[in-house]
């Protein structure tokens, strides 16, 4: 009915909060997990998604921070404590793996099926922060496995989609995943793409603050949290580079559309601010 589809699109955002809360569980407190799901919340994409009709766009933002927080569990990444200098791995019992990766398996089948650039955009963000692990010093047998277990996700999503996503192997594949490509760019604009304005929306502009999160977390945040803010801080400047030359159609060949590819950034800046508040929730509990 119409008002069950009025309902579904309105709690879709709920959903993506509630994945970040869940992901945001690595830093280590409840300051970490309030400040991420509230910039994550204040990012004005799913308002702008809403209210220009792209529905695939909200479903993704919504499953992202699921997917992304069972990836991180599959890698092995431990939640931080206050007694953390730096990040712990753990290997998990087998039973335990396989029901994450098929909970990651499942939410991706979902999301392909709606929005065909989660076969792109999930292998994105694992490469994204398995470079930036390799470049922190984390070992490569741990930060390669952001790239294999996001690279079997999508395949098994692919899997899961038969036949329908076979149709997707002929000629016109590309255009088949991202889109139609736009003559000329799409001319969103830096600021336009910086401030999430893909649909309208009309608070937009005040979104540009929540990039005083990255700023400031880079400047703040120490210890094991340090790495996820330098994933954060990644994840958002090559999702907004990429969506600037896409825009400029600068690419070799054309992205997904820009309320896709800004995502990432918007993940990105909640990583950024949940390592901030944990950071500033252990600093204020050790002046009590």
């Amino acid at each position: 009915s119409g008002l069950a589809h009025t309902l579904s699109i309105v709690l879709l955002p709920l959903v993506g909060w509630l994945g970040v809360w869940r992901f945001a569980s690595v830093m280590g407190t409840r300051g970490g997990r309030i400040s991420s799901v509230i910039a994550y919340a204040a990012v004005p994409l799913p308002y702008a998604a809403i209210a220009s009709g792209q529905w695939s766009a909200l479903l993704l933002y919504s499953l992202m921070p699921w997917m992304v927080h069972l990836l991180r569990m599959a890698v092995g990444h431990a939640d931080i404590t206050s007694t953390m200098s730096k990040e712990v791995m753990v290997f998990m019992a087998p039973a335990t793996w396989r029901r994450w990766f098929a909970g990651l398996s499942l939410i991706s089948a979902i999301a392909l099926a709606f929005e065909p650039a989660t076969v792109l955009l999930l292998p994105f963000i694992g490469v994204v922060v398995a470079v930036v692990s390799t470049a922190q010093g984390l070992s490569a047998r741990w930060s390669v496995r952001w790239i294999g277990i996001s690279m079997a996700a999508v395949a098994a999503a692919v899997a899961l989609n038969l036949p329908w996503s076979g149709s997707y192997i002929r000629s016109g594949w590309w255009e088949a995943l991202t889109g139609a490509p736009v003559d000329g760019g799409r001319d969103i604009g830096l600021w336009g793409l910086a401030t999430f304005d893909i649909g309208g929306f009309f608070g937009s502009s005040l979104s540009i603050a929540l990039y005083s999160a990255v700023v400031g977390a880079l400047l703040l945040v120490r210890g094991a949290r340090a790495a996820w803010v330098l994933r954060g801080a990644a994840l958002v400047a090559l999702g907004l580079l990429i969506a600037i030359l896409d825009d400029a159609s600068l690419l070799p060949a054309h992205a997904p559309d820009a309320s896709v590819l800004l995502i990432p950034v918007a993940l990105g800046i909640s990583l950024c601010a949940g390592a901030m508040g944990a950071s500033l929730a252990i600093d204020l509990g050790r002046g009590r």
